[in-house]
């Protein structure tokens, strides 16, 4: 499961370039963010409802970021996330 830019960018409603690198930099983090969350690495995830969610959940996570990037502090985007991860989290890595 990635999340490609062009997706983020369609997401964000972004249609310029200049923050293209600082999306996918929060891409990352956000994918990384959910596989913490979960307890393990998203690209093991195969079931196609699943996949699908988190996607959704990844992207949510990139727009959060990209829009408090001037803000700091992930800790409201962290409760979030578990949140809405909960019921998908592993017991143990």
């Amino acid at each position: 499961m990635k999340i490609s830019l062009e997706e983020a960018k369609n997401y964000l409603r972004v249609e310029h370039a200049e923050d293209d690198h600082l999306i996918q930099v929060m891409i990352s983090a956000s994918e990384q963010l959910c596989s913490d969350i979960l307890r393990q690495k998203l690209e093991d995830i195969s079931d196609e409802k699943e996949v699908d969610f988190l996607q959704t959940i990844v992207l949510f996570g990139t727009a959060y970021l990209y829009e408090h990037r001037e803000e700091g502090g992930q800790e409201s985007l962290v409760t979030l996330l578990k949140a809405l991860l909960s019921a998908h989290r592993r017991d143990v890595f």
